[in-house]
């Protein structure tokens, strides 16, 4: 078979060349309609210091445009201490494990702290990006 045959072949199962509804151009508005809900005010709303914390946050949200600006609060340190502990202590088992196959390892201290602090490490990233996945709740 030649490598025009499998060309052919791909070409031939590929299916028709056409252009679906979803990859078809669309109309856009340039610039887009001004929602009076999301409009910025021309001067920042007056903050006096005896604003309460929820009236700072409405401020700044109305203020900035929309909510967009506001970040919700989430569970990312519990998910990194969490995932630091479990994986560097699994970790640093898994490292004295290994070192009782090693002839000259008597004392596994150095292994358990090494594993320790590099499974800790990981743990920490990959749980504070799963407990970045979960919002608090507000009370």
């Amino acid at each position: 078979m030649k490598a025009r045959d499998v060309v052919a072949a791909l070409v031939l199962t590929a299916g028709p060349a056409t252009t679906v509804a979803a990859q078809m151009p669309r109309v856009v508005q340039w610039p887009p309609p001004v929602d009076a809900r999301f409009a910025v005010p021309s001067s920042p709303p007056s903050l006096t210091p005896h604003m309460a914390t929820k009236g700072l946050l409405e401020s700044a949200r109305i203020w900035s445009g929309g909510d967009s600006t506001v970040i919700p609060r989430t569970h990312w340190k519990t998910g990194a201490l969490i995932g630091g502990g479990v994986l560097g202590v699994l970790t640093a088992v898994f490292a004295v494990g290994m070192c009782s196959f090693d002839a000259p390892c008597r004392e596994p201290v150095l292994p358990a702290v090494g594993g320790f602090a590099i499974g800790g490490l990981t743990g920490f990233g990959i749980g504070a990006l799963i407990g970045g996945l979960f919002p608090q709740r507000v009370p």
